[in-house]
């Protein structure tokens, strides 16, 4: 399933935060460098939405704060979705 991640880096604490239109917004603790961010957005996902870090992969934006993600177990990010809603 390919969703849209709004990224924002250097927060307090790593969480999922909303879902809105059809962005979803993650705060991350890791600063922008090195691929840092990215690495604490996967786990974040990870951990969110009960899924193997393996299973997620960014398709657009490496080095942007607006990112196209796939994740693969549609049904477990419907479930995670929904709570945020």
């Amino acid at each position: 399933m390919k969703i849209r991640v709004s990224v924002k880096p250097r927060s307090l604490l790593s969480k999922v935060v909303s879902f809105e239109g059809n962005m979803l917004y993650v705060n991350v603790k890791a600063i922008p460098h090195k691929g840092k961010s990215n690495l604490e957005l996967i786990k974040t996902l990870s951990t969110f939405f009960k899924i193997p870090k393996s299973k997620i992969s960014i398709l657009k934006g490496s080095k942007s704060k607006i990112k196209e993600l796939d994740l693969d177990d549609e049904q477990k990010v419907i479930v995670g979705l929904k709570k945020l809603l």
